[in-house]
């Protein structure tokens, strides 16, 4: 699992939300974004993976407007990870463990 400190390191400002996909099953979510990981370069196809959740809430209420853009993301609390978007709505996620792949 990663260092729960490391997701709020990871550049995820303006990163572009594609999907969300929960595997109940597996206890996983997986979150995949178009990222700009390094300001230099093209957006890369990433997958935030979050392991041994036991919750997931999403708002789509977009109390600042419509947007699909990440504004940014914080530990909430131990085991709680949140992208606040920059419609103003949260994604939260409770769960072990958070990596990112690309």
């Amino acid at each position: 699992m990663q260092d729960h400190s490391r997701f709020e390191s990871w550049n995820l400002h303006d990163a572009t939300l594609k999907t969300i996909n929960v595997d109940w099953q597996a206890k996983v979510c997986v979150i995949t974004v178009d990222a700009l990981l390094n300001v230099e370069r093209e957006p890369v196809d990433c997958a935030i993976r979050w392991e041994g959740v036991s919750c997931v809430e999403v708002q789509h209420n977009s109390p600042w407007g419509e947007s699909i853009s990440v504004n940014q993301q914080r530990l909430e609390s131990e085991n709680v990870y949140v992208l606040e978007m920059q419609s103003g709505d949260e994604i939260k996620i409770r769960a072990e463990g958070v990596t990112l792949e690309w």
